[in-house]
């Protein structure tokens, strides 16, 4: 079982890698749209806001806010385990045998050895993949359009 649990915590922890860049492309997309469009304003009307270093505030404070919405949010061992089941078709092999990790019935221990067995198969980039999320590449010009904005751009 305890081969069973490593694994699981493995995929844990590349389900929060997942999910921290995932969010962290989407609230770095519209912190960023707002810190253009405040860049912007400011250049155009001069509203008279210290616009210096807000580029630097926003992508901070959005990396902070990623950081503690995936601590927060991170999945339990057995969402771990459902996705495993789900993505590589192991039929609740793991999901079951994790929540019968403490009963001692013939029937437990027989589906715990089975799922130790089809554990041994598993690799954890097999069940979460990475990819880059899509709402990748408009947060990348938005990014060199605040930059521009903020450097280039006169008052």
């Amino acid at each position: 079982m305890g081969a069973i649990i490593r694994l699981l915590r493995r995929i844990r922890f590349r389900l929060m890698v997942h999910r921290f860049f995932n969010v962290l492309c989407m609230a770095l997309f519209y912190t960023l749209s707002a810190t253009l469009v405040i860049l912007i304003l400011d250049r155009l009307l001069y509203i008279g806001l210290i616009v210096a270093y807000l580029p630097f505030i926003a992508v901070l404070s959005t990396l902070l806010f990623a950081i503690a919405y995936t601590l927060l949010k991170s999945p339990g061992l057995l969402e771990s385990a459902l996705k495993a089941d789900e993505s590589l078709r192991l039929k609740e092999r793991l999901s079951s045998a994790y929540l019968l990790r403490d009963k001692e019935t013939p029937a437990a221990e027989a589906l715990r050895s089975d799922a130790v067995e089809h554990s041994k198969r598993v690799v954890p980039s097999k069940v979460v993949r990475f990819q880059i999320p899509r709402i990748a590449y408009p947060v990348f010009i938005l990014f060199v359009a605040v930059i521009l904005c903020n450097g280039y751009m006169p008052y």
